[in-house]
């Protein structure tokens, strides 16, 4: 159910952006709330609750959000109250960006390394991955100590593992191959 409800409301919100012409306004839009509902739970929690009246909650969005998000994506906010869709915004979200991010031809990958990186690493792998590709990837980065070293990458369904605890394990069978 819930993938169902985020890929049809996440498809509505991307139509209406793209016949807008306002696809990367609305992601960024998006984006904002995305951050304030994370960063403010309570205010997602008040969003999300039956308890509260919508019109009061239609108001809070309003007074909050009206002069920082387009009337297209508060009506889209509102939709959601109405047909009680606040529980998977964050779901609805990730399907919008991903078919904002396929539009815009962007793919995003995770970064995995032992240490933290940079933000020129993190730069110098984006540029490398977009030649190879000949997408714009956006890398995320998630700090993994049980890599020992290196890294490894995760674009889409590809995996690149240039980390020592990969070359270990390589190494580990190539030996018990030998000895066998």
């Amino acid at each position: 159910m819930a993938e169902l409800v985020a890929l049809t409301y996440g498809k509505a919100l991307f139509e209406v952006a793209q016949q807008s012409e306002s696809v990367d306004l609305f992601l960024e839009q998006i984006d904002f709330i995305k951050s304030l509902f994370k960063n403010e739970p309570d205010f997602f929690e008040l969003y999300d609750s039956p308890r509260v009246n919508k019109q009061e909650k239609k108001k809070l969005l309003n007074d909050v959000l009206g002069d920082k998000i387009s009337n297209e994506v508060i009506n889209f906010l509102f939709i959601l109250l109405d047909k009680k869709r606040t529980h998977w915004f964050f779901d609805i979200s990730k399907e919008f960006t991903k078919l904002a991010n396929q539009y815009n031809n962007i793919e995003e990958g995770i970064v995995y390394s032992a240490v933290k990186l940079s933000d020129a690493h993190i730069g110098m792998l984006e540029k490398r991955f977009t030649e190879i590709t000949g997408k714009t990837i956006k890398l995320d980065t998630i700090q993994d100590p049980s890599l020992i070293g290196g890294i490894k990458v995760k674009i889409g369904d590809k995996v690149i593992d240039a980390s020592i605890q990969n070359q270990l394990k390589n190494l580990k069978e190539t030996i018990d191959t030998i000895i066998v």
